[in-house]
């Protein structure tokens, strides 16, 4: 589980939710978009997304701190 942080968890979870049904509309990819701009998501941050595992991703988000969740 190295190399994850904040934006890439985020990033993956996200992603997983839009794929979940399999049926990709383009709403959920215009949310995709300005989700990431607002949240300065790098294409780093989305490469490293798509290396990690769903259960990667919502471990590092669970052992976060509650200030760091929270802001």
């Amino acid at each position: 589980m190295e190399n994850i942080n904040l934006k890439c968890a985020l990033y993956r979870l996200i992603t997983d939710l839009i794929k979940a049904d399999n049926i990709i509309a383009v709403d959920e990819l215009d949310f995709l978009d300005r989700f990431c701009q607002e949240y300065g998501i790098t294409e780093g941050d989305k490469l490293r997304g798509y290396q990690i595992t769903m259960a990667d991703a919502f471990n590092y988000l669970g052992g976060l701190p509650a200030a760091e969740k929270e802001g």
